[in-house]
């Protein structure tokens, strides 16, 4: 098994990198999210606060929190204490419509920014929900984007996948950059190479199929991406002008694969899903892959005091599932990796009686919010992190 630590890659050529040795340092000892305020947990609640597909959560700075219903089309806005304060959009094609809201940010002046990657278009509404402008746009020549991401005081990144599908190459990047006014500039960030294996036929299906990475910026606008097929590597980007660099983490990894890849018959892919013995099916020009996954990615975030942490849902020796958290020091040396305990709401209430959480976004004081699921149905969940170090 290969020792975690810290491994920096020339990932753009920029420039020479120095490579850090970890020094002596404090190890990661216990972390818990302590619930603050559910969402969508009450079923005898009205309608409008139960939740269906919620994919993308954003708070503002007055901590008024935004939920993005991906199969209704519209944004839920609630207050600090969980009131629904209005919605927005509704599937459509007209303006402050969507077909899909395939991302969703807010800038520093709160504006709400949605990406509709089949109506081709971006829509930005003021805080108050009236719509200001849209943006129309073109990728064809880069990528099919995917989601939104917002660089602070930077401008926007869409990740997205390679769009001449069977004819991936090694220039093709993954991440399209845009200024605050959506004109693409020059620098483009992660190329496929860096993740993918091009000699890979699972490789190129996921990336026909729109790579599956959980990405976020950090407060000083870098680039934290890791792959949801969680393989022991976090990706670190940085612009430096007009170009971005690369650091490979190293996390925890375990001695057995991260993943197990096949390509069954019909009849052998009926009887995985009646075993419950694969994660995820990827259909493409390149075949059909069935994916039995060991880990999965949860998201990868800076916190205010310049620890990284990383999430991860992880299959245990005894079929379990169980979700940890990684830590690294601000240098990204490797800290450790403790289960993540999930308690009880100070109120009393039971907690969020999940063992899988999807980390969604981390606010301003430091609070995460994260999907888990109760009775089958998705609940949104604010929480404060509490952490040990020694």
């Amino acid at each position: 098994m290969q020792r975690p630590g810290l491994v920096v890659h020339s990932l753009v050529l920029v420039g020479i990198f120095a490579v850090h040795a970890a020094s002596a340092q404090s190890r990661i000892v216990e972390a818990a999210f302590i619930e603050e305020l559910s969402i969508g947990e009450d079923e005898g609640a009205d309608a409008a606060y139960l939740l269906g597909n919620p994919t993308h959560v954003r708070v503002d700075s007055l901590g008024n929190i935004y939920v993005a219903e991906e199969r209704q089309c519209v944004v839920k806005i609630f207050d600090t204490d969980g009131v629904l304060l209005r919605a927005l959009g509704g599937r459509g094609e007209g303006p402050g419509e969507f077909r899909e809201i395939s991302g969703m940010v807010l800038d520093e002046d709160d504006r709400i920014v949605i990406l509709d990657r089949f109506a081709r278009r971006i829509t930005v509404f003021s805080p108050d929900g009236l719509v200001l402008n849209t943006h129309s746009f073109d990728l064809d020549h880069t990528i099919r984007p995917k989601d939104l991401i917002y660089l602070p005081h930077r401008g926007y990144a869409f990740p997205g996948s390679p769009v001449a599908q069977g004819a991936v190459e090694s220039e093709h990047f993954l991440i399209s950059i845009f200024d605050s006014t959506f004109n693409e500039v020059r620098s483009r960030a992660v190329r496929a190479t860096d993740l993918y294996d091009l000699e890979n036929p699972f490789h190129l299906a996921m990336l026909e199929g729109g790579f599956d990475l959980r990405m976020n910026s950090g407060p000083s606008g870098e680039l934290l991406a890791s792959p949801y097929l969680y393989n022991g590597k976090i990706y670190v980007y940085e612009r430096r002008g007009d170009e971005w660099s690369g650091t490979v983490v190293r996390g925890y990894m375990p001695d057995r694969e991260s993943h197990h890849v096949s390509q069954p018959t019909d009849a052998e892919l009926r009887q995985m899903h009646a075993e419950n013995s694969v994660s995820q099916v990827v259909n493409g020009t390149y075949g059909r892959f069935a994916v039995r996954s060991e880990r999965h990615s949860y998201g990868t975030f800076r916190l205010n005091d310049g620890h990284l942490v990383h999430f991860v849902h992880s299959r245990l020796d005894n079929k379990d599932w169980r979700m940890f958290v990684e830590f690294f020091a601000s240098d990204l040396s490797f800290m450790g990796r403790v289960p993540l305990n999930v308690d009880a709401r100070e109120n009393g209430n039971h907690g969020t009686g999940s063992t899988r959480l999807e980390v969604l976004e981390l606010d301003e004081n430091g609070r995460f919010y994260a999907i888990g699921h109760k009775s089958g149905f998705p609940v949104l969940h604010r929480m404060r992190f509490e952490y040990t170090v020694e």
